[in-house]
């Protein structure tokens, strides 16, 4: 897996806009973007790649979903 560094991002702010209701990070919204981060690196490793795995698949959904509407 990458650094976590490269996913501090997802942390600060949805990509895609909105949060969905089932987003793990939506949980966290109200901490601060330090408290955000401190959060993820309390993670362990499974975790960590059980969040960055839902941000790829739910990107893709939307790209997808996106595409299909245009």
């Amino acid at each position: 897996m990458m650094d976590d560094y490269v996913f501090y991002g997802i942390l600060f702010d949805c990509p895609a806009g909105e949060r969905f209701a089932n987003c793990p990070i939506k949980r966290i919204k109200h901490f601060s973007f330090k408290d955000r981060v401190q959060w993820f690196e309390s993670l362990n490793h499974l975790e960590k790649c059980e969040i960055i795995e839902y941000h790829i698949k739910c990107s893709q959904e939307r790209r997808i979903s996106k595409n299909s509407n245009n």
